[in-house]
This record gives structure tokens, C-alpha cells and sequence, in this order.
């Protein structure tokens, strides 16, 4: 799990990589009240940036008036999104809760085809990425 600071540095780190690059962030389940407001601030980070991305999760869904990224409520719907994409040699920031509704799920599915649910891994801290892409420093779940 990942916390705001850590998050932001993150996708800072992420920024700083060479070629193209791709975030999927999931909620930060843990952070309570002050969620939506730290979920925010991740996409104002992730836009000053200027990466591209995906979210993943009830909580960025909730954040208002910030449609710069597309948002998915579950790993399933990210992964139907994210199959149709060319991520193909892109750096990927892969970021999500323990649990089965994932980010990492979602990449993990599309890479090995099965369901979002059923390719999740008890840690999704480690990096799942299509096939092709690439992971590396500052460019690994948080």
C-alpha cells in the first residue's frame, strides 16, 4: 500500500523515465476522510506532470470535477479499457491495494488473458505489465 507522499514521489520518479509512460493507480484505501481530497491531489500531481493514466477504484471515482483521466470503478473495467490500448515499450507505474480489484490485477489479466478477479495475487505490490512493456526503477507497484 502507498501512501500520499510516497505516491507522489512515485509519479514523479515515473516522470523523470525515459520513453513512454503510463500510470494505473488504484485507491489508497486507507486514508480515510481525507481520501478523496489526497486522491485529488495524485491527479493534480499526475496532470502538472503531464503523464497519461488510468485509475482504478470507488474512491477516485468520487473525486469531483477532475475528468482529465479516465476512472474506472474495478479491475474489470480497466482491463477492457486498457486491452484496447498500445502500451507496448512503455514505463508503467503500477499502484494498488492488497485485494483482488487491483490495477495489478487488471495488467496482470491482459497479459496472461484470464479475468481481472482471477489473476490477482494476494500482493499486488508486485508489477504486473502487458507484454512488451517494461518495469523499472521508480516504475514498480508502491
Amino acid at each position: 500500500n502507498a501512501n500520499p507522499s510516497s505516491m507522489e514521489n512515485a509519479l514523479i520518479n515515473l516522470s523523470r523515465q525515459k520513453g513512454p509512460l503510463y500510470f494505473v493507480m488504484g485507491d489508497m484505501r486507507e486514508l480515510g476522510e481525507e481520501g478523496p481530497a489526497e486522491h485529488k491531489a495524485m491527479l493534480d500531481v499526475a496532470s502538472k506532470l503531464k503523464l497519461n493514466g488510468v485509475t482504478v477504484g470507488e474512491v477516485f471515482l468520487k473525486v469531483e470535477g477532475y475528468d482529465a483521466y479516465p476512472r474506472f470503478k474495478d479491475a474489470e473495467a480497466a482491463r477492457a479499457y486498457l486491452t484496447g490500448l498500445d502500451l507496448h515499450d512503455h514505463m508503467i507505474l503500477i499502484k494498488g491495494s492488497r485485494g483482488g480489484n487491483t490495477p495489478a490485477a487488471a495488467l496482470m489479466a491482459i497479459s496472461t488473458g484470464a479475468s481481472a478477479g482471477a489473476a490477482s495475487a494476494e500482493d499486488s505490490s508486485s508489477a504486473a505489465t502487458p507484454s512488451g512493456s517494461r518495469a523499472g526503477a521508480g516504475a514498480c507497484a508502491t
